[in-house]
């Protein structure tokens, strides 16, 4: 992961596993704090993802951090059922 831009309440992260983010991009959208969440394949021969998350007010990586938690929360929760 590598963070390509950040200020306050946008935030730029290239990942190297896309199946990660379409659950991550979900989450950050069901946020009412986030205004934009998305992911961009810049070339189809690259692996190399772009997660774009931009908040409203909140800081965004407090939000990204806490949709991260709801999935883990999630992912525990399937297990043990």
């Amino acid at each position: 992961m590598k963070i390509i831009e950040r200020s306050e309440n946008s935030l730029i992260i290239e990942i190297d596993n896309e199946n990660f983010l379409k659950p991550l991009v979900d989450e950050l959208l069901g946020d009412g704090a986030v205004e934009f969440a998305g992911a961009i394949k810049e070339h189809p021969l690259r692996e190399n993802v772009r997660l774009i998350v931009r908040t409203k007010s909140d800081d965004v990586v407090g939000v990204v951090e806490r949709a991260i938690g709801s999935l883990q929360q999630k992912i525990r929760e399937i297990k043990k059922d």
